[in-house]
């Protein structure tokens, strides 16, 4: 049952720093059709009563939280699932909007049916709310053809995974639902953006009405290293050898075939995959690397592990 135009999915995690704010600047939208669902992952801090308090008072505010922490993949994928809505946005918890984000990228969607994503430009903020730069996405993806929207995105995409910004923007949910949503691994977020690509077009507002906040707290600085980052989207990954180059690459295949393009549109994007792969070969071989030298050291420790073993058994 369709409960409002737009669904506002906030997943959370001990975000009693700022998550007022990141309230409080969707319940101030100009555009008020909207409903703003809360999922919890089991925080320990305050999160808990201020959203509790927050939903007391707007009916508009729907409040879950997980026994335990899922992890941020499936909470992310949690408040989309419990939407019910034409049009889904993410928001962060440390993030604002302005005023008129919603009203403006309605507007877009309602009269652009081909546009299947509608991001704003990005003003950073630091944790004392002072202005830092403003970051180009260059993710305007207006093309017609498939195979050049997807062009675009993997030479956006060659060298970096921190372009996913415009994943905060409004989505059409039909379109959104038929992707795999956020998978268990670092950097999923590039791949859901690729998915969206493939099904229809990206607009960008050309004003900075997204403010991201950049401080000391945000999961990307709590977790610096690829492998720390892969346990934030999943616990489960914990102890687990990874190989993110290659997800990636194989998730950009999957992509193709699961998605509606056809024909020659589709040998084109195959084809930009693949030219993604062997322009990166070097940093996928980083990944071969990392694996052999990861085996090889717990190979090292549980030889040590048992010969210590056996010396404490022999001493008895």
């Amino acid at each position: 049952m369709v409960r409002s135009l737009v669904s506002i999915g906030m997943p959370v995690y001990n975000g009693e720093n700022y998550i007022k704010e990141a309230i409080d600047s969707i319940l101030a939208q100009s555009f008020q059709d909207f409903e703003l669902i809360i999922s919890d992952n089991a925080s320990t801090d305050n999160t808990q009563s201020i959203c509790q308090e927050y939903a007391l008072k707007d009916k508009r505010i729907l409040y879950f939280r997980n026994d335990e922490n899922i992890g941020a993949a499936k909470n992310f994928n949690r408040v989309f699932e419990l939407s019910a809505s034409k049009y889904f946005k993410w928001a962060s918890h440390d993030d604002r909007i302005t005023p008129d984000f919603l009203e403006k990228a309605v507007n877009i969607m309602e009269n652009n049916l081909d546009v299947v994503l509608c991001y704003a430009k990005t003003l950073t903020i630091n944790e004392f709310t002072n202005s830092r730069e403003k970051l180009p996405h260059e993710l305007i993806l207006m093309d017609e053809r498939p195979s050049k929207r997807y062009a675009h995105f993997m030479k956006v995409f060659r060298f970096d995974t921190l372009f996913c910004d415009p994943i905060m923007g409004l989505m059409r949910s039909e379109e959104f639902r038929k992707t795999k949503l956020l998978g268990p691994y670092q950097s999923s977020d590039m791949v859901l953006l690729s998915e969206m690509a493939l099904r229809g077009k990206f607009y960008e507002i050309s004003e900075y009405l997204y403010i991201k906040r950049v401080h000391p707290l945000m999961s990307r600085k709590k977790n610096p290293t690829l492998q720390t980052v892969a346990v934030w989207f999943d616990p489960a990954n914990k102890g687990k050898i990874q190989m993110p180059r290659w997800k990636w690459f194989f998730e950009y295949l999957r992509a193709i075939k699961d998605s509606p393009v056809k024909g020659s549109e589709r040998f084109f994007c195959y084809f930009e995959a693949y030219k993604w792969f062997f322009i990166r070969i070097k940093s996928m071989l980083v990944d071969i690397v990392y694996v052999f030298k990861q085996i090889y050291q717990r190979s090292v420790a549980q030889k040590s592990k048992l010969k210590k073993s056996k010396l404490n058994g022999a001493l008895r």
